[in-house]
């Protein structure tokens, strides 16, 4: 995904990994932005990367982000949508499963936000549990998960824009 967006970041200056848990996403974002861009990573818990015990939903800390992007927990992502258009100077993006689409409780709050692109993976992704390629018997995990990156942007008029990635 970040390839086929670059360019409408060009522009953002701080960026917000406000989930990031051991750094997965974080780390390819460090590599990812220009030396220019500051990359802010935190973390409801301590998870020795990053800063841990900040709390998006419920703390006063915002590092005046132009982008946040995170993996939210799927049984609060309501919760971060609200919170993350709130806390962003310009933009949203989060990797979810597909079904977020399909709940009447999310719906007002999709129909109203800028959600401007819908990124949908074409083929399923492994998703690996506390950052772990392989399950504790030793086995791949489960590709069971239809993803998509969820890209809202402030400025944006319109009807979401599906792609397939």
């Amino acid at each position: 995904f970040l390839n086929i967006a670059k360019t409408d970041f060009e522009d953002v200056k701080i960026i917000w990994e406000n989930c990031c848990g051991e750094g997965h996403l974080a780390k390819v974002l460090v590599d990812y932005f220009d030396e220019g861009q500051i990359v802010c990573v935190t973390d409801l818990i301590d998870r020795s990367y990053g800063v841990g015990n900040v709390d998006f939903l419920n703390s006063d800390f915002n590092p005046n982000a132009d982008l946040i992007i995170t993996n939210p927990p799927f049984s609060l992502v309501n919760d971060f949508i609200v919170k993350g258009l709130e806390k962003t100077n310009r933009y949203l993006v989060y990797l979810c499963k597909i079904q977020m689409l399909e709940t009447v409780g999310r719906k007002e709050i999709l129909e109203n936000s800028p959600l401007k692109y819908i990124y949908v993976h074409s083929k399923r992704q492994a998703t690996w549990k506390d950052g772990k390629e392989l399950d504790p018997q030793g086995k791949k995990w489960a590709t069971t998960m239809c993803l998509a990156w969820f890209v809202w942007d402030k400025e944006y008029k319109g009807e979401p824009i599906v792609r397939f990635i």
